[in-house]
């Protein structure tokens, strides 16, 4: 899966905008052109009339993503599916781009510490990436995007892509780094989970295919994101209905599963909520959630929770219960007409299956 020419244009941004950066500043340009050089592999210092000006950087890489994927480099596939589902900006892309190229340089990693004379920090300052990508976005168009940047907001925040080290420091001096699993993904890795069901080959049954194909073709009519619930009792099918669903939302990444129940017991409710949501961000699987019945009187708590973790996210979320009310439905957030109830198979259904 990996893709040495991709990886390469991530770095080669990574440094040539940092270069850039480095060498703009007097009081630290020497060590900064000798610090490129040498990861340029050149014993003498670079001069800054020999790096590319970094709106350049920002468009070769682009230009390179668009190339990749032309050719069908899977890599690229992936970098571009995320910026569709996400609808990243090109100033969004490019911070994204910035920390895999640092991360996955440690030369360069260990310029910038010095750079910021903090060798002892691990993550780049929020205020310093911004002002790396201010350098490479000259003019108003991204003045938003880096705004939300440096307040450690945004879409790549809220999936839990970037992380922010809220360690006490300044907002502008607080880390941000690539999530791990993220960081694997962009760079080719398979991403592998308890909860990662994959694409399922189970079909619903045949009861449920005459009566429920109208409501799941509604359903998935419009491609975008949705919220529906599957009611019914053990056996009636929920999780073969929602494998149909994911094979038309979710073609290739299938289903990831969220157990609230097992969350609730083992106290990781936020943490198994934040995993599931990071998973489907990258790479499109639809979430199905279950064992909120088990949850008892804290069961509308939990569920508002998930609902606000997933809010304006282009994330699809189906829940699996047994019961449903009126006030349950309510908590999760669900339109009536996104509710399908399947009923459990008769005994002579069972016979004939």
């Amino acid at each position: 899966m990996q893709t040495p020419g991709l990886l390469a244009q991530i770095r080669d941004f990574a440094e040539t905008t940092s270069a850039a950066w480095l060498l703009s500043r007097a009081s630290e340009g020497r060590r900064g052109a000798a610090a490129f050089g040498g990861l340029r592999g050149r014993e003498e210092p670079v001069r800054s009339g020999e790096i590319a000006p970094p709106s350049k950087a920002q468009a070769a890489f682009l230009e390179a993503l668009e190339r990749a994927l032309g050719e069908g480099d899977p890599l690229a596939q992936r970098w571009h599916d995320l910026g569709r589902r996400l609808k990243l900006s090109s100033y969004e892309l490019a911070a994204l781009a910035l920390l895999v190229g640092i991360t996955s340089s440690p030369l360069l990693s260990r310029v910038l510490r010095e750079s910021w004379a903090e060798a002892h920090r691990r993550s780049l300052p929020l205020g310093l990436m911004a002002r790396l990508l201010a350098d490479e976005f000259d003019g108003d168009g991204h003045a938003s995007d880096a705004m939300e940047l440096l307040l450690g907001r945004g879409t790549l925040f809220r999936c839990g892509i970037l992380q922010r080290v809220v360690d006490g420091h300044p907002r502008c001096e607080q880390g941000v780094y690539v999530a791990e699993s993220a960081l694997d993904w962009l760079c080719g890795a398979m991403l592998v989970h308890r909860d990662y069901l994959g694409v399922l080959g189970e079909e619903p049954p045949e009861r449920h295919r005459r009566v429920l194909g109208p409501a799941l073709r509604q359903l998935t009519a419009s491609r975008e994101p949705i919220r529906a619930v599957l009611s019914g009792p053990e056996g009636s099918g929920r999780l073969a209905v929602a494998s149909q669903l994911a094979h038309v939302l979710a073609p290739h990444a299938g289903v990831f599963r969220l157990e609230l129940d097992r969350a609730h017991r083992q106290h990781a409710v936020e943490e198994d909520v934040a995993t599931a949501r990071a998973f489907a961000a990258l790479t499109g699987a639809l979430i199905v959630v279950t064992g909120a019945d088990a949850l008892a009187g804290e069961r509308q708590s939990i569920q508002e929770a998930v609902v606000d973790a997933f809010r304006d996210l282009p994330v699809s979320l189906v829940w699996l219960v047994d019961s449903l009310s009126s006030e349950t439905l309510k908590s999760m957030a669900v339109h009536p007409e996104h509710v399908l109830r399947l009923a459990a198979p008769t005994r002579a259904q069972r016979a004939n299956a």
